[in-house]
């Protein structure tokens, strides 16, 4: 994977070929941001951005950004405590602008596709199909990267994907792409006011299991990883979220190479038998809890009244 062709900027005029339209939720991402955007303004029509409270200077490069690609169009600023509602909120003010058969991309700053997809949707993907899944290689600082100069370098802009980890794994796939319909339904709210925690509609009919493959590079620079790591462990003591996160040291984040693949920036990543099904195994176990603990929730009240009634 190369450094980005900046001047392939907008994706409107490729005939034959879906328009996908990306939302951008960004906070303190100022090294790796540019990048991003300039990779996937390579195959998006338009990527919608919104700025989760930054204070690094994300914003003002987001505002340069916006005047240099064409298909950059920022939707303001939010201050509030980061909240998958967010991105229904995006969704929302933006879907006047989708068509039947669009494609709708939930992309973080730190995430590249690794190829178009569009020659992809367009060949492989069948109508009845609503929803792609990505395979996510994580990519993660080594010991052997502690000391280098792409480690060290601070919250220096990344100019190209020789500035970035190369060593992943890929253990976890999402839903990442839609394929827009007028009645998709993305709640914003609860009841109660609170933005609702659904990173995604709640009435896709249909999905495809994995087949893209996407780069997730969390973890950038010592600088970088201190900051990550600090700040979610903070919105998890607040919010119970990110329980994976709590711990505020970075170190622990650090890998072994020899546990992990190698790709390096113009290296195609394939996803093994392996990690496909290890990927699915996972998936399943997840579904199979949050089932026990929706019957749970139903059986508990249940058997206390029966109980009370025994008694």
């Amino acid at each position: 994977m190369s450094a980005p062709d900046t001047r392939l900027d907008g994706a409107a005029a490729d005939e034959g070929l879906p328009r996908i339209y990306a939302l951008n939720l960004v906070k303190d991402e100022a090294d790796i941001i540019g990048l991003c955007l300039r990779h996937a303004s390579r195959f998006c029509t338009k990527i919608f951005v919104l700025d989760n409270g930054s204070t690094d200077g994300t914003w003002e490069i987001l505002q340069d950004l916006a005047g240099e690609l064409p298909a950059v169009e920022l939707l303001g600023r939010k201050e509030e405590l980061f909240a998958q509602g967010f991105r229904a909120l995006m969704f929302d003010r933006t879907r006047h602008v989708y068509q039947p058969g669009d494609w709708v991309l939930v992309l973080d700053s730190d995430e590249f596709l690794q190829t178009d997809p569009r020659p992809y949707l367009r060949d492989h993907v069948s109508p009845e199909i609503e929803c792609i899944e990505l395979f996510f290689a994580q990519f993660y600082v080594t010991h052997g990267d502690l000391g280098t100069d792409w480690f060290e370098q601070g919250p220096t802009p990344i100019g190209s994907f020789e500035e970035l980890p190369r060593h992943f794994r890929i253990d976890h796939a999402e839903r990442r792409l839609i394929r827009y319909r007028h009645d998709l339904e993305w709640p914003i709210r609860n009841e109660d006011g609170a933005y609702r925690q659904l990173g995604f509609p709640v009435n896709i009919r249909r999905k495809i299991r994995p087949g893209l493959v996407a780069r997730h590079y969390q973890y950038r620079s010592r600088e970088q990883m201190q900051r990550r790591v600090r700040q979610r462990a903070r919105v998890g003591r607040k919010t119970g979220r990110f329980g994976h996160s709590r711990d505020p040291d970075w170190r622990p984040y650090v890998q072994e190479a020899r546990e992990l693949r190698f790709a390096g920036p113009g290296h195609r990543i394939e996803v093994t038998a392996r990690e496909r099904l290890n990927v699915w195994l996972k998936r399943d176990a997840r579904h199979l809890v949050r089932r026990a603990r929706r019957v749970s929730s139903r059986l508990v009240p249940w058997l206390s009244a029966d109980a009370g009634a025994e008694s």
